[in-house]
């Protein structure tokens, strides 16, 4: 139901994102938890607010989710709220270049 609400009615609606955080760590749900942590960080004010859940969310993406292409994404938003550390993007570039290599191999590949 709280996972409803944000992407149904109002994904502003912070106690929902608050309490899906919550339950789907509680439960294990990574799905759910990456969509409240995408919302919570959309709304974060302060880029030390937005480098921390993006570096929360690349681990869940790498380590639960096993999705490279928000891994990455989320590796980038981290970089563009604390371009001066550049320790997490050091720890993924292997994982980085595995997914440039599967990219590159896929024949659904545009390069």
């Amino acid at each position: 139901m709280l996972r409803d609400i944000l992407t149904n009615l109002d994904p502003n609606f912070v106690p929902a994102i608050e309490e899906l955080i919550a339950i789907a760590e509680a439960d294990d749900d990574y799905p759910s938890l990456a969509i409240a942590l995408e919302r919570q960080r959309a709304l974060a004010r302060r880029a030390e607010e937005r480098a921390d859940l993006s570096e929360r969310l690349a681990d869940l993406y790498e380590d639960k989710l096993r999705d490279l292409e928000k891994m990455l994404a989320s590796l980038r938003s981290w970089t563009e709220a604390a371009p001066l550390n550049p320790s997490r993007c050091a720890e993924c570039v292997p994982s980085w270049n595995a997914a440039r290599r599967t990219q590159t191999c896929s024949p659904r590949s545009t390069r």
